[in-house]
């Protein structure tokens, strides 16, 4: 496999073609659930995601047209999707976990199934669904869960629900906002032993060594996103001859970090959007319906 395989160049900056290399491997996703879980991460927006569902899942439920596919895309632990699922037990529902990761989809279909709501794994990119074929004559609508963080361009997502999102689907989007100090929360990121630890699975995935690389997360004004990378300390043996230098920067993720308006406005052409926030103002929720 060459660098080109795995990496994209733009100058000095090289990006990982496919964020699932993150998640390939079960060892890689219980790293990245260890960071997840840990404060003050789990303190921070994913606490405050986790208690607006809880807060708003009646209300969220209640805009589901039953019978429906409940899926929930990039479903990691599944942990956010339980709250809504602990409502519609015994009701017309199935549980649909996608993820690149097959120890993700399948342990959050199992999870659901305890709480006596059908389920099924798809295993896949979530971006190469086909969302035809989960619906059925038992369950022809589709309730679309993107939570946690928007680690895709934003053009893809609006894509990807504009082409998935039908007249009597729904679907509910749960990002991080614009904090007021960025800085903050790039200091967290970069002192957090965890996401060091995701990482360090992550670079031997794609042929680098933790030496090889330090880890830097940055702000971009420019596309107002928070870059999971690190700074090419040495450049790997199996990589030399490329124009790869030390200097160079290595991107592994990104999460953007709308307004609230820009969050709406997104949207806004194609759907109705009825957002849910907290006082905090650190993460919001975006229900979508068709126009």
């Amino acid at each position: 496999m060459t660098i080109d395989d795995l990496l994209m160049q733009h100058g000095s900056v090289w990006i990982v073609r496919s964020p699932k290399e993150l998640w390939r491997t079960d060892a890689q996703a219980e790293l990245w659930l260890r960071f997840m879980n840990s404060s003050p991460h789990a303190e921070g927006h994913y606490g405050d995601e986790y208690r607006l569902l809880e807060h708003h899942a009646s209300a969220i439920s209640a805009g589901i047209a039953l019978p429906a596919n409940i899926v929930d895309l990039g479903c990691g632990d599944g942990n956010k999707a339980r709250i809504l699922l602990s409502g519609l037990a015994g009701k017309p529902a199935r549980y649909i976990p996608v993820d690149a990761n097959r120890l993700f989809a399948e342990n959050a279909a199992m999870s659901s199934s305890q709480q006596g709501i059908p389920s099924e794994a798809a295993v896949w990119d979530f971006f190469d669904l086909d969302f035809k074929r989960i619906r059925t004559a038992q369950y022809p609508n589709n309730f679309y869960l993107l939570l946690g963080n928007l680690n895709y361009p934003i053009e893809q997502i609006t894509a990807l629900f504009r082409a998935a999102v039908k007249e009597s689907d729904a679907a509910l989007l749960g990002t991080e906002l614009m904090p007021d100090n960025i800085s903050s929360v790039i200091e967290a990121l970069r002192t957090n032993p965890h996401i060091k630890e995701w990482l360090n699975a992550a670079i031997a995935s794609l042929g680098f060594k933790s030496h090889e690389l330090e880890f830097n997360p940055r702000f971009n004004f420019a596309t107002g996103q928070i870059e999971y990378g690190s700074d090419i300390l040495q450049v790997p043996g199996e990589f030399s001859g490329s124009p790869m230098n030390p200097g160079d920067r290595i991107v592994f993720a990104c999460s953007y970090r709308p307004a609230e308006s820009e969050l709406r406005s997104w949207f806004s052409a194609d759907f109705n959007v009825r957002l849910f926030s907290r006082e905090s103002g650190r993460a919001a929720l975006a229900f979508l319906t068709r126009k």
